[in-house]
Parts: C-alpha cells; sequence; structure tokens
C-alpha cells in the first residue's frame, strides 16, 4: 500500500498550524548516462537520514544544511542519528536502512562496482533553506566527490 506522504505531511502541517513543506518537482533535470561500466565506478553514498559519529557536532533541528563526513569502514555500531523528520527506531538498529554502506560494501566485493567511496556524507534532510543548501553546501560536497574521483552517487532518503 503506498503512502500518500505529500498529502500526509500537508495534514500534520494544518493540524499544528504550521505551514505545510514545499516539496521540489524537478522535470528539468537531464538524464546523465554512465561514463564507463558500473563495475569500473567509484561509488559515493549520500544520506538525508541525519547519521553523525560521537565526535561530530549533532545536526541543529530544522534549516541545518551542513554535512557529516563518516568513513566508509564505521562500525555501524558507533552511527547515532538526530533528525526531526521521521521515526528512526528501525534506523537505530540497523543505519544501512538510510545509508547502506555495508549493501555497496558487498557491491564492490562482488566485482558490481568498483569500490565505495569514503568518507561516505550525511545531511539532516527536511531542509526548508534550499537556496542555502543549493548555493552553497552543495558545491562543497560536489567539491569533495570531485577530490574523490566519484563516477557516481547513491542518495538515500528516510
Amino acid at each position: 500500500m503506498p503512502i500518500e506522504y505529500i498529502a500526509r505531511s500537508e495534514k500534520r502541517a494544518a493540524e499544528r498550524g504550521t505551514k505545510a513543506y514545499e516539496y521540489t518537482q524537478n522535470q528539468d533535470t537531464p538524464w546523465t548516462p554512465l561514463s564507463k561500466p558500473l563495475n569500473e565506478c567509484r561509488i559515493g553514498l549520500i544520506s538525508s537520514g541525519g547519521l553523525y559519529l560521537e565526535d561530530q557536532p549533532v545536526f541543529e533541528d530544522r534549516d541545518d544544511v551542513t554535512f557529516r563526513e563518516i568513513p566508509a569502514d564505521v562500525d555501524q555500531a558507533d552511527l547515532l542519528i538526530h533528525h526531526v523528520g521521521y521515526d528512526h527506531t528501525d534506523a537505530d538498529r540497523d543505519p544501512n536502512i538510510v545509508q547502506p554502506i555495508d549493501p555497496l560494501v558487498r557491491l564492490a566485493h562482488d566485482g558490481t562496482i568498483k569500490d565505495l567511496a569514503s568518507p561516505v556524507f550525511s545531511f539532516m534532510g527536511r531542509i526548508p533553506s534550499r537556496l542555502q543548501l543549493v548555493n552553497e553546501t552543495l558545491p562543497v560536497l560536489v567539491s569533495r566527490l570531485d577530490e574523490m574521483e566519484v563516477d557516481a552517487c547513491v542518495l538515500v532518503g528516510p
């Protein structure tokens, strides 16, 4: 059964007396095929699940456009989650739900992908300040991915 996420979130906003989230509808992004076979690609991982390590700052509530860099060889037990937009009970038990490091490592071991780039990146998500995200944060992230020679990224959200 599909979840009518937008209708649910608009209803919740109305019940709280707050402004409904303004969803982006992107209809003009061109399809960009890979320039080489997947098994020759270094894959980046970007999650909006709000994961971070104990020695990193906790994500702020809403409008936090920062990201955390997490080593790909992290012990999953060391990951913490702070996110105001979803119930992360299941992700607390298995962070792969919102940041699938283990499955991507398995794909590298079996030769489906070349490797998983390290570090992986985590946002909190549900960021209303899209202009700040697009104009300030994403250029830094793209630069980091370029430095890491990432060919393609897996984007995961809760």
